[in-house]
């Protein structure tokens, strides 16, 4: 006999729904500034929300304020965003793939690469979660 896992339609149609957004704002932030608008702005602001570090935040005016300055950018596979020791500069959140913080093996040669066995890794963030939150904190 076949087995059947249930499937909760509340939590697939939150996830759709989330995709959906996560796709919008993406497609707003590769328009100009000319070209954005309040509905814009507001998606963002949802978009916003869905972290944890801002869904208890009541006052529209400051994640419109931050929606408005917010910058999309891409970034390439191996890409490294900073090195230990340099000061927070960015609260960075990851709309699509995943980020890894990790240290290289022999710290002394910076020849090393991230996308080979030179670099012990010890985390890794996936879409959906924001770091850096202390240059956010910090310039607040």
């Amino acid at each position: 006999m076949e087995s059947r896992q249930a499937v909760n339609v509340d939590d697939r149609n939150k996830d759709i729904s989330t995709k959906m957004l996560i796709s919008q704002v993406i497609k707003i932030y590769q328009k100009s500034l000319e070209e954005v608008n309040e509905l814009d702005y507001q998606r963002i602001c949802d978009f916003f929300l869905y972290f944890n570090i801002f869904k208890d935040l009541n006052d529209m005016t400051i994640l419109l304020q931050m929606a408005k300055v917010a910058k999309y950018n891409f970034f390439k596979a191996n890409h490294v965003l900073f090195e230990k020791g340099d000061e927070p500069d960015y609260f960075y959140i990851i709309i699509k793939g995943k980020i890894g913080g990790g240290q290289r093996k022999d710290i002394k040669d910076l020849s090393k690469s991230w996308y080979n066995n030179d670099i012990n890794i010890y985390f890794t963030l996936k879409s959906g979660t924001g770091f850096g939150e202390l240059a956010f904190l910090e310039n607040s």
